[in-house]
């Protein structure tokens, strides 16, 4: 707490800034629009290999942890909250790949509550 650098990054933004946090450091903080990226399977939530390196039947590396953060996430939004995938992501060795959306986009049926454009 001594710190005034690692204080200044828990200021608000100004207001024609925009604030960019991680999962875990918006934990008690609100803010009008929440944007959520990168809500792609084997992302978030993550996914691994079954030991042994089996990758054609991958797991849930921390699913319930996962489902708290993205909680946590949708939460901090009091007008809206946009949940963002695409069709193409980029892996952690930097190559493109199809992209399957998360299953927390389709949870509890929250297409019920979308936005039709």
């Amino acid at each position: 707490m001594g710190n005034p650098a690692y204080l200044k990054s828990y200021e608000p933004a100004a207001d024609h800034e925009i604030n960019i946090l991680t999962l875990h450091k918006s934990k008690g903080l609100e803010y009008d629009v929440v944007i959520h990226l990168d809500l792609y399977k084997w992302v978030f939530p993550a996914m691994g290999p079954k030991e042994g390196k089996d990758w054609k039947n991958p797991e849930y590396l921390s699913y319930q942890q996962d489902l708290n953060l993205h909680y946590v996430r949708v939460t901090r939004a009091r007008k809206a909250c946009a949940l963002v995938s695409s069709s193409q992501r980029t892996n952690d060795k930097g190559e493109v790949k199809d992209a399957e959306d998360s299953v927390f986009i389709w949870l509890n049926n929250i297409k019920d509550l979308r936005y039709k454009f």
